[in-house]
């Protein structure tokens, strides 16, 4: 028994619910007790838990979960580095998979020489994994601001792409969705102070058009049935 705290939810294509959070006890009975660990759980249709397992450490800053069409899942955040030869401590993205009996499959830390984290995650029809994060002082831009990228992977975790985007600095994407009629990649996140969406190909991760809110409180939303943006 710990204090315990849900961050993501999913579910998948018959209707099983997917619960990532964050723990300070062993709430799987697995014995792991720590300052702070990560949880996976999943339910059925009827509320029924089917397995939970623990993960992670308080290295992990894990965001966001998303499953593909074969119950696989995929838990996305940061994880903190020491940077060899410094006191420095850096964030470099991590993805933590499951396979639909709960069994772990891997864990994928993405090292870069900045630091960086991945704030979301989608899959898409065919099961590609596509990421979105920040990224801290980029050759693009002063020291200080931070880019958005785009990441997209097979669903044998080989990457096809990966793009980033000096947006208008201090970018933190949030989400990342498919539209559902054209595959295209819908990004949405705060540049300084403004919310903004853009859409990217599938294909390449090429930027295709964008949109940028003109106010501080101003927001933006996304229809994915019809490629609209709407703020």
């Amino acid at each position: 028994v710990g204090n315990d705290e849900g961050l993501s939810i999913e579910v998948d294509s018959a209707g099983n619910s997917y619960i990532m959070g964050r723990t300070n006890g062993d709430i799987s009975g697995e014995g792991i007790v720590q300052s702070y660990s990560y949880f996976l759980a999943k339910y059925d249709t009827n509320g029924g838990r089917i397995w939970i397992h623990q993960f992670g450490n308080t290295s992990d800053q894990l965001t966001k979960l998303a499953v593909d069409s074969n119950g696989n899942s995929y838990i996305v955040g940061s994880k903190w580095k020491t940077i060899p030869g410094s006191s420095r401590a850096t964030l470099d993205p991590i993805i933590y998979s499951y396979n639909s009996a709960g069994v772990q499959l891997g864990v994928t830390n993405i090292v870069t020489a900045n630091s960086d984290g991945a704030t979301a995650a989608t899959v898409d029809s065919a099961n590609n994994l596509y990421l979105t994060g920040w990224i801290e002082y980029p050759r693009s831009h002063p020291s200080g601001a931070y880019d958005t990228w785009v990441r997209k992977y097979n669903s044998s975790g080989t990457l096809l792409w990966s793009q980033e985007f000096n947006y208008l600095g201090w970018d933190k994407p949030a989400a990342i969705t498919i539209n559902k009629k054209n595959s295209e990649v819908i990004v949405a996140g705060n540049a300084s102070i403004y919310p903004f969406v853009f859409r990217m190909s599938p294909a390449t991760g090429t930027m295709l058009n964008s949109a940028t809110g003109t106010a501080y409180r101003d927001y933006l939303a996304v229809d994915t049935e019809d490629r609209k943006s709407v703020g």
